[in-house]
């Protein structure tokens, strides 16, 4: 998180884990933009991605005149995740399944997978996608803060990059 906030200043970082308020001030304190405590809702993790975006997005700063944010979201999503040759992977088929349901993602999603950091940067090239989501849990031969810079550095950059772990 800090060499993220120091080389990116403007990433958003959202923190969600299942050690509640055991870590809590510790992550504040580092600068992120969000803290959940499993489970999360949806609706909940939307309206606070919402309003941490809104601070820098003026299209989603609410007006007097402006209608409320409708319709369903609709995006490219690719999915990073290290899977090593002798490992099963339970990850990608569960993400898949989950994403590509609108009645449960709550949106319409096209979903890639790359299962290395050079699969990645070919993902970045031909998928294009808007959101790029990095397991950092899954990355064990490069450091996941490395993946993500080259995913910011990338001239095929995201609109979003979101770094999360399931552990």
């Amino acid at each position: 998180v800090k060499i993220l906030k120091d080389k990116y200043p403007a990433i958003k970082i959202f923190v969600i884990t299942a050690y509640d308020e055991e870590h809590k001030k510790a992550v504040e304190d580092l600068g992120v933009d969000a803290f959940f405590a499993k489970p999360v809702g949806l609706e909940q993790l939307k309206k606070k991605v919402i309003t941490v975006l809104a601070s820098t997005d003026p299209r989603l700063q609410p007006t007097a005149n402006a209608p409320a944010l409708e319709g369903t979201p609709k995006a490219k999503l690719l999915f990073i995740q290290e899977v090593l040759p002798n490992e099963e992977d339970r990850l990608t088929p569960y993400l898949r399944d989950y994403f590509s349901d609108p009645s449960q993602a709550g949106g319409i999603y096209q979903i890639e997978f790359a299962h290395s950091v050079s699969q990645a940067q070919d993902k970045l090239m031909s998928f294009k996608p808007d959101i790029a989501l990095i397991n950092f849990d899954s990355f064990y031969e490069t450091p996941c803060g490395q993946v993500a810079s080259r995913v910011m550095e990338s001239p095929y950059r995201p609109k979003e990059v979101l770094v999360f772990g399931l552990n």
